[in-house]
């Protein structure tokens, strides 16, 4: 107990200290200008504090591109667990608040032997677990900001551009998905996928096409991952609105190295009314689609060499 109080009273004097005397400020702007320098954005925060049990926070942060687009959060919180040190791993959590607070969360954890080989061969490394974590999270501003800076990024495909800026899209990310994956032996890994967007809404505001805005009923993704296999099952991934439905099935087998892994997968795209009507010409002359408005998307070979074909 002695030891023990020992300990918990280095911690909390040290976490005083922390607060009391680290530039906090001076670190802000540092970070600011290296990441404005590198991207090219102009990011802002308003304040930054410590994180428990080590890490730091931003309050208020504000992303503008060049086109004048800002997109703002209202916390972004980095921390590392240090006593998965202890066990030969790092461990860290980012949790970012959309502007109404609502929180999207990704953890996961690494080996630190597997980093040090990484760096010493220049190979990949996989976290060991992975976590993500999302309670209507707001897309649509991130969506609409990401579209903005792409078209006006000069390396914006310039036939694609001039449409990409006419499109809108909202709904609230709803996430619970955890792996554990044996980069050792991905045969081993296992695991659930469970992504939900809520109230999805998508929409081309352009003069030239008549198209109402595509109201989902269902847009989430969902499969489990057992001895290395990741499985969507027949139903369990769909996006479906009123002119158009996308499904996911097949599975995926992962296998070291992962992009040995392999796939077979079918994501039968379905068009019709006005969407078909606009772009069906498409689907019949240039992916060999039917009359139908039904494409029968289909993805094979491995994360290396996939094939992907219409027919």
């Amino acid at each position: 107990m002695r030891y023990l109080g020992y300990a918990l009273l280095f911690i909390v004097s040290f976490k005083i200290f922390l607060v009391v005397t680290f530039p906090f400020n001076v670190l802000k702007e540092s970070m600011l200008i290296e990441f404005n320098r590198s991207t090219g954005l102009n990011a802002s925060a308003k304040e930054m504090s410590l994180s428990f049990p080590l890490g730091v926070e931003l309050h208020n942060v504000g992303l503008r591109n060049t086109a004048g687009g800002q997109l703002q959060f209202a916390l972004i919180d980095v921390t590392v667990n240090p006593l998965r040190l202890l066990l030969g791993q790092i461990a860290a959590n980012l949790t970012i608040e959309d502007e109404a607070s609502n929180p999207l969360s990704l953890a996961a954890s690494v080996s630190i032997s597997q980093l040090l080989n990484a760096a010493r061969s220049g190979g990949s490394v996989l976290p060991s677990y992975l976590r993500i974590a999302a309670n209507q999270y707001q897309l649509g501003s991130l969506a609409n900001y990401a579209l903005q800076t792409y078209t006006n990024s000069p390396k914006a495909n310039q036939l694609v551009a001039p449409l990409l800026k006419q499109v809108s899209l909202t709904g609230q990310f709803v996430s619970d998905t955890t792996l554990e994956l044996d980069s050792g032996d991905l045969a081993n890994s296992k695991g659930e996928i469970k992504l939900n967007i809520e109230n999805l809404s998508f929409a081309i505001d352009s003069p030239d096409l008549d198209l109402e805005a595509q109201q989902f009923k269902t847009a989430n993704i969902s499969a489990a991952l057992a001895e290395g296999t990741l499985t969507f099952a027949e139903g369990s991934s769909a996006f479906t609105a009123q002119d158009i439905a996308v499904e996911v099935d097949g599975a995926i087998n992962l296998k070291t190295p992962i992009n040995s892994s392999s796939m077979a997968l079918e994501v039968p795209v379905q068009i019709k009314g006005a969407l078909q009507d606009q772009f069906g010409f498409l689907i019949t002359s240039l992916l060999g689609g039917g009359t139908d408005g039904l494409i029968p998307l289909k993805i094979r070979g491995t994360f290396a060499r996939p094939h992907v074909s219409y027919r």
